[in-house]
């Protein structure tokens, strides 16, 4: 049998094959903390972020690079120091949120990492915005998880978001294993929702963050 050769080089085969799959995060290749290779078109790279309910300039960090989880939760003041996960127990404003995007936001779970960890993020109340879809994943935009557990869509206000929890448990909540990198990706159910925290295209939306050991 006759084989035609192909019509393009190894090289560009294998960057369309990796184009074409979703980022794992354990897989990512940073720069300036960035990692936008292999994550779905709409991803949010930057976006303003509230630490009280009176939005002025003292309260909101500007142009924050929302692709790293710990520039959001990991602080309680625009010039907090930032930490590490589990973060504080405390809610971000995510002034503008894209409605045609998403936020895909990378962390690691560090080593030394306490055994225990239950937590949760929860739609805030105020300045809640639209209902929110929200998953956890060690993929890029991934909004359809292995785990069903790690996926809540359509929550309102005051709504349960995703539970993480370490060591893994059987199905109480998303698992997580110390030392591995994970996506909390969130994005708004209806990009046309007509809600008064929302200005043209984009939404305000808060998130919270709570954990115990």
């Amino acid at each position: 049998m006759n084989l035609k050769p192909f019509p393009m080089g190894l090289a560009a085969l294998c960057a369309l094959a990796a184009a074409a799959s979703p980022a794992r995060a354990d897989d990512l290749i940073y720069t300036d903390g960035y990692d936008y290779e292999g994550c779905p078109a709409g991803r949010q790279t930057v976006a303003d972020i509230g630490y009280r309910y009176s939005l002025t300039d003292a309260n909101v960090a500007r142009n924050v690079n929302v692709t790293q989880a710990d520039n959001i939760w990991g602080r309680t003041a625009p010039n907090g120091t930032i930490l590490e996960f589990p973060w504080s127990n405390y809610f971000a404003v995510i002034v503008n949120l894209q409605r045609d995007g998403y936020v895909a936001a990378l962390w690691r779970v560090p080593p030394d990492t306490i055994a225990e960890i239950t937590g949760m993020f929860s739609h805030g109340e105020t300045m809640s915005g639209p209902n929110l879809d929200m998953s956890i994943s060690q993929y890029c935009g991934d909004f359809d998880p292995g785990h069903v557990i790690c996926l809540r869509r359509n929550i309102g206000p005051g709504g349960l978001l995703t539970k993480y929890k370490m060591p893994e448990p059987p199905g109480i909540a998303c698992p997580l294993v110390a030392g591995n990198s994970y996506f909390v990706n969130i994005r708004l159910t209806n990009p046309d929702a007509i809600h008064h925290d929302c200005d043209g295209p984009t939404c305000t939306v808060t998130v919270q963050n709570n954990w115990s050991d």
